[in-house]
């Protein structure tokens, strides 16, 4: 120490606060970014689970209607009405019909007869 001059070690006050506030300030910022980034693949999750039931749900349908093709005409049938679209085959029916939340509902029945509230079948 030299004489005269007090020993200063450490940080003042002011330093402190002004690497508080920094820091503060860089862990808002990474968690902004952070929080960013997570929403948007919250997102694409979302979206590509969307997708993926939508290929899932025209899939069945494809299928339905291609045993629909091929059946004999006697024997099936298809009618549209407010339940939704009805496949009628010789041993079942299968019924496509929309939610109120959006959802696409697939029922399969081992009745062959059509819905009692359809004016008439078409045929294919």
């Amino acid at each position: 120490m030299i004489a005269g001059k007090p020993d200063r070690r450490g940080v003042t006050l002011i330093e402190v606060m002004v690497s508080c506030f920094l820091t503060a300030l860089l862990a808002y910022i990474v968690s902004n970014t952070w929080k960013a980034f997570d929403r948007a693949a919250t997102g694409v999750i979302a979206r590509c689970e969307l997708v993926r039931e939508a290929d899932l749900a025209l899939a069945y349908l494809a299928d339905d209607l291609r045993g629909l093709a091929s059946s004999r005409p006697s024997s099936r049938g298809i009618v549209v009405d407010s339940d939704g679209l009805h496949l009628i085959f010789q041993d079942r029916t299968i019924l496509f019909a929309v939610q109120s939340d959006g959802r696409l509902l697939r029922t399969d029945s081992a009745s062959a007869e059509p819905p009692r509230s359809s004016p008439g079948m078409r045929r294919p």
